[in-house]
């Protein structure tokens, strides 16, 4: 299916939503700038006092969504970075830290997963979040 939106800058990029499977039919369009920016390593900290730009709103959006897809089709290292770099945008995102802490809980860095399990409880007000970050922890052992 193709669905066209008029009065909207021209997409450049179409994208298959199922690459695996290319008997389904449906594509999606990405606006992606020119030239794609590489990849950044999220482990790596931005020195302080430079002068790099946090990631756009519209940057963190596509990184979010790309982690939640990663996340999905279990490709959780590629989550990790995706989540960390909306986490650097936008240091109060829960759901990023939220899945980003399930990613790490699937790779084993349970170290991590449980920092950013508590710093869910610890930006959340909503109960079914914060219910949802108490459960993993104690799947971890954490009481």
């Amino acid at each position: 299916m193709r669905v066209e939106a008029k009065g909207y800058e021209v997409y450049n990029r179409f994208i298959t939503l199922w690459p695996d499977n290319p008997s389904l039919e449906d594509i999606a369009l990405v606006r992606l700038p020119e030239p794609i920016p590489p990849r950044t390593d999220p482990e790596k900290e931005v020195p302080k006092g430079t002068n790099e730009p946090k990631p756009s709103v519209y940057d963190q959006n596509t990184n979010y969504n790309r982690g939640v897809s990663n996340m999905q089709a279990g490709r959780y290292d590629l989550a990790i970075n995706d989540f960390s770099q909306v986490i650097i945008g936008n240091p109060n995102h829960i759901n990023a830290y939220y899945n980003r802490g399930v990613s790490y809980q699937k790779t084993g860095q349970n170290d991590k997963a449980i920092d950013d399990f508590k710093k869910v409880l610890e930006l959340s007000n909503d109960p079914k979040v914060r219910e949802r970050a108490k459960y993993n922890l104690r799947i971890l052992g954490v009481k």
